[in-house]
């Protein structure tokens, strides 16, 4: 499985990373030509010579941020790149939740997949994905708006909200989250007491 800063290419024309993965060497080994950079805190980070071709956008990795109001800038200038005969790298700062959204959206628009089978494409390429809840409602919508129908869906479990994307890790996280409530349950109450029983016999 490739590293945490290594560059992942989800299709001869698209790759995705984190800032730390970027250097010159990079850049020309997979003939990069335009960059989309989706962290606001990067709004002025400064590339390696010969990169000129770059979209800031100035998004925050937050559940509450509206990620359908940049989709569409992002994923036609995705596309932009792609019918002129470029590359383009879109990266976020750790390649996990902004710009990955970004690619998702994109693999459901213009290639016509669907949302489950385009986080699956892009799991394979890069194994630490994580959209935060807000991306993930907003990229159901859009798969909605685009297909007419929803591959992925949010549901509530016993320690808060887990994404129905892959179905065997979802089940084994809704487990691990009864355990989880079970164990606070009668475990803590249970240390307490042993503590409280410890304690008076050392100092009786």
């Amino acid at each position: 499985m490739k590293g945490f800063n290594s560059v992942a290419q989800l299709r001869e024309y698209l790759f995705l990373s984190g800032v730390a993965s970027i250097n010159e060497h990079r850049l020309k080994k997979y003939g990069i030509t335009h960059v989309l950079n989706t962290a606001t805190e990067l709004k002025d980070f400064q590339y390696p010579s010969g990169i000129t071709n770059i979209l800031r956008v100035e998004m925050k990795d937050s559940a509450s941020e509206n990620l359908l109001k940049y989709i569409d800038q992002c994923i036609d200038y995705i596309h932009m790149v792609r019918n002129n005969g470029g590359k383009v790298l879109v990266h976020c700062i750790a390649g996990m939740s902004r710009s990955v959204s970004v690619c998702l959206a994109y693999l459901v628009k213009y290639d016509n997949m669907t949302l489950k089978d385009a986080y699956d494409h892009v799991f394979n390429e890069r194994r630490f994905i994580h959209p935060n809840q807000g991306f993930w409602k907003s990229l159901i919508i859009f798969e909605e708006e685009k297909t007419g129908k929803n591959t992925v869906e949010v549901r509530p479990y016993i320690c808060g909200w887990e994404i129905n994307v892959i179905e065997y890790e979802t089940d084994l996280r809704i487990v691990n989250g009864w355990l989880e409530d079970l164990f606070r349950f009668l475990f803590t109450p249970f240390l307490i007491l042993v503590m409280q029983i410890i304690w008076t016999g050392f100092y009786s």
